[in-house]
């Protein structure tokens, strides 16, 4: 087997488990909406589910005291306001016995926010790398320069682009097209992302601006083919801004429109990862977009062409198979706390179960026994990988982000996305 990494060589070993771990997210069937762990929404400060637990209840009580600390605290003000007290736990143990209680956290946000020059991400692209050779050809997009692996141990200056080289490995090895499933998810609506030039004025190039990220969904009587064309309207999600607040989460402070193109860094991008039949939010972060564009107009900015490039942290990753681990997609583990712990930086699987496999034993289960069951050397046919995970993940890492050269924090990753304009109307009812 080839054994490759972003602009360097690695072990087939770790090459071959890493890839386990993501085709284990990419090979799920992608019929649900968009789900995020539900640790951390409403009443659930503690827990995963479809409910509170009497655990999240002890834990809104210990906040209302100060001995624990909600985030965003919003999520324990069940009465609807802020500060928490007594009363919001004792509202959590009255939903927990079944009885018919209002659960009002105050976390909404955004519902004074003006948009100004829309646009929605109508296609993504993970660029496709040629396999054929000895070593990996990456079209794209970036050559992070003095914090890479390849420049640190070789001395090259090779494009960096790990995300781009896993997922043309699934696609070699016979697993689902990453690039499809995504944009299967942008097409049915369940992946809806905007950016929003607050500022901008097209009559004074170069001009500076703020370029704001956003998630929504399509408004009444949308659908993909006219939004493709410029023709969507669109409804923001509340969670994009901060708790009860007209402040978007996510702002590349340092942006910039001429002419041609749009550039800006700073900020954060959100993107997913298939996994189990649910879809799990990665983050780039320390992102840079640089777009070409056709201008603006009443109805938004369009972008003929756009990158991004950043860096996704191992860390991010494996604390998002964590949540999803502990989720609804595999409630046959029965797992009541997180598989994979950290401990002074360093990540151990300390939840790995011995009989994954036979508790989940449906289809679409599959990867939870992948990434739930302890890996066993001696046995040919078994599928569980989960104690070699937290080390696989951070030795694809090819982005030195402290300046010691002896460890690599950051899996680089570029995108290249295509944007129409579009309108905002409002923001998603709760």
């Amino acid at each position: 087997m080839l054994a490759l990494r972003s602009g360097n060589i690695i072990p087939s070993f770790a090459l071959t488990l890493a890839l386990g771990v993501v085709a284990g997210m990419a090979a799920a069937i992608l019929v649900t909406p968009l789900a995020y762990a539900d640790n951390g929404d409403c009443s659930q400060p503690s827990t995963q589910g479809q409910s509170p637990t009497a655990t999240d209840c002890l834990f809104i009580l210990r906040a209302a005291v100060g001995s624990e600390t909600c985030t965003p605290e919003c999520i324990c003000a069940l009465k609807g306001t802020l500060p928490i007290t007594a009363t919001d736990a004792l509202l959590c143990l009255t939903s927990v016995v079944g009885t018919p209680v209002t659960l009002a956290c105050p976390c909404g946000g955004g519902t004074g926010y003006t948009a100004e020059a829309p646009t929605f991400i109508s296609t993504v692209e993970i660029p496709v790398v040629d396999l054929s050779g000895d070593e990996p050809d990456i079209p794209c997009c970036k050559d992070f320069g003095e914090i890479s692996r390849d420049f640190i141990e070789d001395g090259t200056n090779n494009i960096d682009n790990v995300l781009a080289l896993l997922a043309s490995l699934l696609d070699a090895i016979g697993e689902r097209d990453m690039n499809a499933s995504v944009n299967g998810q942008i097409e049915n609506g369940n992946l809806v992302l905007l950016l929003d030039h607050q500022g901008v004025n097209p009559t004074a190039t170069p001009d500076p601006f703020e370029l704001v990220f956003l998630r929504g969904e399509y408004a009444q009587g949308t659908q993909y083919a006219a939004a493709s064309i410029g023709n969507g309207e669109f409804l923001i999600d509340p969670s994009s801004f901060e708790p009860g607040t007209e402040t978007p989460n996510v702002i590349f402070p340092t942006a910039s429109y001429d002419d041609d193109t749009v550039t800006a860094s700073g900020g954060v991008f959100e993107t997913i990862i298939p996994f189990s039949g649910s879809l799990v939010e990665i983050s780039i972060n320390d992102a840079e977009i640089d777009g070409m564009h056709s201008g603006i107009s009443d109805d938004g900015l369009a972008y003929e062409a756009a990158t991004v490039s950043g860096y996704i942290a191992p860390a991010d990753l494996i604390t998002a198979i964590n949540g999803v681990m502990a989720s609804s997609s595999c409630d046959c583990l029965g797992i009541t706390g997180p598989i994979f712990t950290e401990d002074g930086g360093v990540w151990s699987a300390t939840g790995c179960l011995a009989d994954a496999e036979s508790l989940c034993t449906l289809p679409n289960e599959r990867n939870c026994v992948v990434i739930g069951e302890l890996f066993d050397l001696d046995d040919d046919d078994a599928v569980g990988l989960c104690d070699l995970i937290p080390d696989a993940l951070f030795d694809l890492a090819d982005l030195d982000l402290d300046s010691d050269t002896e460890t690599f924090e950051g899996m680089s990753a570029s995108i290249n996305f295509t944007g129409a304009e579009g309108s905002i109307s409002g923001i998603v009812p709760d």
